[in-house]
């Protein structure tokens, strides 16, 4: 499912990149590139999908427990990039389980 964001807005990054290039932006918009961030939202996605369903596993062995803790670091770390003005510094301080 997460692929249904592949290319979605592809051709809107593209018009932004020429109007760039074209000097027809202004303010801090002006010269600059816009890159596609939806490959970045498939991965995370993808990571969030895998954390889901191995949280949602009725037993666990350690060595899941492990993963699932390390899945929910880089889902973290992922969102807070993806993200930086939504998460903020409070996301510094979501506790972080190690095993």
């Amino acid at each position: 499912m997460p692929f249904v964001f592949k290319n979605l807005i592809r051709e809107q990054v593209a018009e932004l990149n020429q109007a760039s290039t074209d000097g027809l932006l202004q303010d801090e918009f002006a010269g600059q590139e816009f890159i596609d961030p939806t490959p970045k939202y498939i991965e995370i996605l993808n990571v969030f999908n895998d954390w889901f369903c191995l949280g949602r596993s009725s037993t666990l062995s350690m060595t899941e427990v492990s993963r699932l803790a390390e899945l929910g670091e880089t889902l973290q770390h992922d969102l807070k990039e993806a993200f930086p003005h939504k998460t903020g510094t409070s996301a510094d301080h979501i506790p972080v389980f190690a095993i």
